[in-house]
């Protein structure tokens, strides 16, 4: 996850669909303001738990904020946030490119996770593996998404550069392998 620089404000995190919170704990713990957001009431329940057993003490910790809802609602701020993670459900994926495009912050580092997420053999310079959340080939200077890895664990990570072209930057165990 990035890190702040000294004498910078916090840095903010949002899981949309946190679950039972752990991403969100995790967040906190490294000094993030952390927001989850959660439909179901079992697992939001369940989220308020875990942040407590982990000494968080919500709603009286200003680090952590949970929130019952839905993740489609408008004050989620996610013009505010420097890290958006969400569970990257295919039939979502082009209505959260939208909303990240119109919404997100300059730079926001945006992760998407699958289980067995199988985009290792499309990502490519040439922008495959994004046709599939931003339905654009990765040739187009006004993309506003670029993907920075896909691991073999699911997760894809995305930079929201409003300013520069899609470009895939390898996977991790590409990288791994080269230094």
């Amino acid at each position: 996850m990035p890190r702040r620089r000294a004498g910078s404000p916090p840095l903010r995190f949002i899981d949309l669909g946190h679950g039972m919170g752990e991403a969100v704990v995790n967040a906190a713990q490294r000094g993030y303001i952390a927001t989850g957001v959660e439909l179901n009431p079992t697992l939001y329940l369940l989220s308020i738990c875990n942040v407590w057993r982990h000494g968080l003490l919500w709603p009286l910790e200003p680090r952590v904020r949970l929130v019952y809802g839905n993740m489609w609602r408008k004050d989620m701020e996610l013009e505010r946030q420097d890290v958006i993670l969400m569970f990257g459900v295919q039939s979502l994926m082009t209505r959260l490119a939208e909303r990240l495009r119109s919404e997100a912050q300059h730079d926001a580092l945006v992760v998407l996770y699958r289980f067995k997420l199988d985009l290792r053999s499309r990502a490519s310079p040439t922008g495959a593996a994004l046709r599939e959340v931003t339905g654009r080939d990765g040739s187009d200077e006004q993309a506003d998404i670029k993907i920075l890895e896909v691991t073999e664990d699911g997760f894809s990570v995305y930079r929201v550069n409003k300013s520069s072209q899609l470009q895939a930057m390898g996977t991790r165990e590409h990288e791994v392998k080269s230094s």
